[in-house]
């Protein structure tokens, strides 16, 4: 299911999207809570065979700035697919081009607007940060690019109550074909440092692992590249801390393409 939604006021409180399966158990599947910009933004919610019933639920924090949208709700029995086309022109061999297909187009992402086509989940929230992160002696100092006022992702382990609270960015289900890989740059510096990991979650249930950091990992921004399996499956980025304090994590410049990593 996709829908658009507008949140932008001093006052928002949240919005949800639950579902009800066959058995009347409720399920929190989406939520983003306070500002998220002056612009409509895209939702993404993966709907399960036995959901019989999707419930969005909004709330306020003041009065005043509170104004909340949704609008056209898709429902779309098709997952999203990440392809490759061929085409051919007179003078050169048949070559291989990225598509345009909407995954890739909403999973590349510098933060600098929004978390383009990842959606949040857990019991934390990922933030959009601009320069530095609250730690000031093992943080982050600005975006990967270092070239000043520019956004990134950031994980404030300061809010976990324990280290199993973590934070997700999830991709919605994928069907992912041979070839694709991902690259990212990420942060971990502190000492209170937990995890960082990038997990396939199938539709089945079954969760593995495709790469994990653990604990301090550099002072400076670091990059990682990794070949996706083929198939149909959610790609999630799940982050914890080990201490609340010391534990800021970051995450920029996310990149799907079709060259593979040797």
């Amino acid at each position: 299911m996709t829908f658009w939604f507008h949140m932008n006021g001093v006052g928002i409180g949240s919005l949800k999207v639950y579902t009800n399966d066959q058995s009347g158990s409720r399920k929190l599947a989406w939520q983003r809570v306070g500002r998220q910009g002056p612009d409509w933004n895209q939702g993404h919610v993966r709907i399960d065979t036995d959901v019989q019933q999707v419930i969005f639920m909004a709330t306020t924090r003041f009065h005043y700035g509170s104004d909340l949208a949704i609008d056209d709700i898709v429902m779309d029995p098709n997952p999203l697919v990440l392809t490759t086309v061929s085409q051919t022109y007179p003078s050169t061999a048949s070559q291989t081009y990225p598509s345009t297909s909407p995954p890739r187009r909403y999973l590349t992402c510098d933060f600098e607007i929004n978390l383009c086509g990842w959606e949040q989940d857990g019991e934390l929230q990922w933030e959009l940060k601009r320069g530095a992160s609250p730690d000031r002696t093992s943080g982050i100092v600005d975006d990967h690019t270092l070239l000043g006022g520019r956004q990134y992702a950031f994980f404030n382990g300061h809010k976990a109550v324990n280290s199993s609270y973590v934070a997700r960015l999830d991709s919605g289900q994928v069907f992912f074909q041979p070839g694709v890989n991902i690259s990212f740059w990420y942060h971990m510096n502190g000492a209170g440092i937990g995890s960082l990991k990038l997990l396939q979650r199938t539709p089945y249930g079954n969760v593995l692992s495709l790469w994990s950091r653990t604990g301090r990992q550099s002072p400076e921004w670091l990059k990682a590249e990794v070949n996706l399996p083929p198939g149909l499956y959610n790609l999630t980025f799940e982050v914890s801390a080990q201490h609340h304090f010391s534990s800021d994590i970051g995450l920029d410049d996310i990149v799907l393409s079709e060259e593979t990593i040797s």
